[in-house]
């Protein structure tokens, strides 16, 4: 189950970057890529909402990680490693033990 946790997340951050690199609204192919990309390569559903994503993947990391163990995050202080350490957080809370990694691109 933790493998399928990093790669739903991994596979979130690159759709991010491609919709970024894509500009979605200013190019006249962007919105058939994005439907291509996540109906055809990530399989989501038409039907699919925001609405519950927060709850589903609070339980998607419950499921992974265990009512007992500890996560340690390796936090870059970037958009993509403080989102999931929060999202990690509300699931497990003070099992969540994140360190701090200085990769010199910070501004």
């Amino acid at each position: 189950m933790g493998d399928y946790f990093v790669l739903s997340f991994v596979g979130m951050v690159y759709m991010l970057k491609l919709l970024n690199i894509l500009q979605v609204t200013h190019s006249p192919e962007g919105m058939d890529t994005l439907r291509y990309f996540l109906f055809d390569v990530c399989g989501v559903s038409p039907g699919w909402n925001m609405e519950n994503v927060l709850d589903e993947e609070i339980r998607v990391i419950n499921d992974a990680v265990g009512p007992e163990e500890h996560v340690i995050c390796a936090l870059s202080g970037g958009v993509d490693s403080t989102v999931a350490a929060t999202l990690v957080h509300k699931a497990i809370g003070d099992r969540l033990h994140c360190i701090f990694v200085d990769n010199g691109l910070l501004r």
